[in-house]
């Protein structure tokens, strides 16, 4: 729950040392809600994306404030913004609170204002059945850094999951997911579980509002060259960096089914029950463990095929191959979550290949338009599935984030994904990817975020509230995207432009007014 203060200058002269007092709540019988222990301050940083300056990040600040403040250099600076985000504990005592907020400048006689909070029985768990999950395609700071650790945590407070991929296409991976294999086993997993574990085990959150609870979704190291390479393995040449030698492949080499060796399908299928063992030994229950293949048959040369985004039959056999590998680690281990993921643009062209195979299905925008492709697949498979994609560029409106959410949420899928979410700031124009992202540049020392991941909350809190009522009320999926788009439309838009383009869903007739009386309606609901 969020209240955002703007202070206005209103002569020429600077406002300096604005200070915001958070003090208790009194509510019925007795009881307080102690407002300063459960809110985080957090700074508006503008960016001019175009002809007009907008809020585009939340810098934790919890000093005093200037209007104009100077870092941000906008000129004339007549507003700043403050945002005191609020966390309600589960265990607070459902009904009104009030009290006040004490508020002081220099040269200002100190004043109050009234803050009133409503809490409501209804609580969100802790545990999420809606994921924002910012993809990275590297550990931000590098793995086990505090950097790292504190993207981690900064991603976990606002109920979303950075899950950083940690290997390239070039075919190198990352530390700690190289952890050292000899014969068929994992000779060393000290400083995997060192780096990682605190992710997996959910200790590094011991401090946030969902405290002890791990990331939702972890990417693993397999890929074609990890546990080994596997065209050590492989009854054709090796790939080399030209577009000629995948031709010749796909027309002359033999099938995945075919040319995988035995002795490679033995090693990655003892390394995945490896992986499984140590995963049910270390209680890493909670987590969705992935294995998944990012890479292509671009100019890196180190696969004949589109494991990402497969764009042809050929890229789905090798798929279905690798899910077999699996599928056979996995034979004994029941109930241990390691889960198969495939990104897949056009499951249409899938040809059954991927049935019984896949785990977790990530499909682009395009997934709203196909709704009655996406039932058959799961009425054939019980995936788990998500849509991948953007969330709204600086300079429009954040709305568009939240309502994505709701709308894949509204379709049976799990979470959204931003496709790349870390990366460089621009606190000038802002950059449309940087949901997460270094903070130096707006005088803060570690990763701040985005005002979109604020959004991103927002639409999978409502997501969290709409599946509590559901449950109450018996309604199916469908009757509850019904009553979702009496408040918010969620006819949208998607443009691409090329066929694997992540772009951005683009929602037209959203309000403020429609989600606050969407949330509070559910609200008032689940408390009769």
């Amino acid at each position: 729950m969020g209240v955002e203060l703007i202070f206005e200058r209103a002569g020429e002269e600077p406002v300096e040392e604005i200070r915001v007092e958070l003090r208790d709540l009194a509510g019925a019988d007795g009881k307080t809600f102690p407002a300063a222990a459960h809110a985080r301050k957090f700074r508006t940083w503008y960016v001019k994306p175009k002809d007009e300056y907008l809020s585009e990040y939340a810098i934790p600040d919890d000093g005093p404030l200037s209007v104009p403040f100077a870092k941000n250099e906008i000129p004339g600076q007549k507003h700043q913004g403050l945002l005191l985000d609020f966390h309600v504990p589960p265990e607070t005592a459902p009904g009104a609170y009030a009290g006040k907020l004490g508020l002081s400048a220099r040269g200002i006689a100190p004043f109050e204002l009234e803050l009133r909070l409503e809490v409501f029985p209804a609580t969100l768990p802790g545990e999420l059945s809606f994921n924002p999950e910012l993809n990275s395609y590297g550990p931000p700071g590098g793995a086990g850094s505090d950097y790292y650790y504190a993207a981690h945590k900064l991603a976990h407070y606002h109920r979303c999951t950075l899950n950083t991929l940690p290997y390239s296409q070039s075919g190198k991976i990352r530390e700690p997911w190289d952890a050292p294999v000899r014969d068929g086993k994992v000779a060393d997993w000290s400083a995997f579980d060192k780096t990682l574990g605190p992710l997996l085990d959910g200790s590094l959150f011991k401090d946030n509002p969902r405290a002890g609870v791990p990331v939702k979704t972890f990417y693993l190291g397999f890929f074609e060259q990890y546990p080994e390479d596997f065209t050590k393995h492989f009854k054709w040449k090796k790939p080399g960096a030209n577009a000629a030698q995948v031709t010749e492949y796909r027309l002359l080499g033999p099938k995945p089914a075919e040319a995988f060796e035995a002795s490679y399908r033995e090693l990655f299928a003892s390394v995945v029950d490896d992986y499984a063992k140590h995963f049910a030994a270390k209680g890493w229950t909670r987590a969705e463990a992935q294995f998944y293949l990012n890479n292509k048959d671009n100019e890196h040369g180190k696969n004949f095929w589109h494991l990402d985004e497969p764009a042809s039959e050929p890229d789905y056999q090798a798929l279905a191959e690798w899910g077999r590998m699996w599928r056979e680690g996995l034979k004994n281990h029941a109930g241990v979550p390691l889960y198969y993921r495939a990104d897949v643009s056009r499951p249409y062209w899938a040809f059954g290949q991927l049935d019984g195979l896949v785990d977790h299905m990530y499909v682009n925008g395009r997934a709203f338009s196909m709704p009655r492709t996406i039932e058959e697949l799961h009425r054939r498979n019980p995936y788990r599935w998500y849509v991948y994609g953007s969330c709204n560029a600086p300079g429009k409106s954040n709305l568009q984030s939240a309502a994505w959410c709701l709308k894949a949420w509204a379709l049976g899928a799990e979470g959204v994904l931003p496709w790349n979410a870390t990366g460089k700031p621009d606190f000038k124009k802002g950059n449309d990817l940087a949901l997460i992202t270094a903070g130096e540049g707006a005088g803060h020392a570690g990763p701040v975020a985005s005002l979109r991941v604020l959004a991103l909350r927002r639409g999978a809190q409502d997501a969290e509230l709409l599946r509590l009522w559901m449950a109450r009320k018996k309604w199916t999926l469908g009757q509850a995207a019904a009553l979702v788009s009496t408040k918010v439309p969620l006819a949208s838009e998607f443009k691409q432009a090329f066929d694997d383009d992540a772009a951005a869903v683009d929602f037209e007739h959203l309000s403020v007014q429609g989600f606050a009386e969407l949330k509070e309606g559910l609200l008032r609901t689940l408390s009769e």
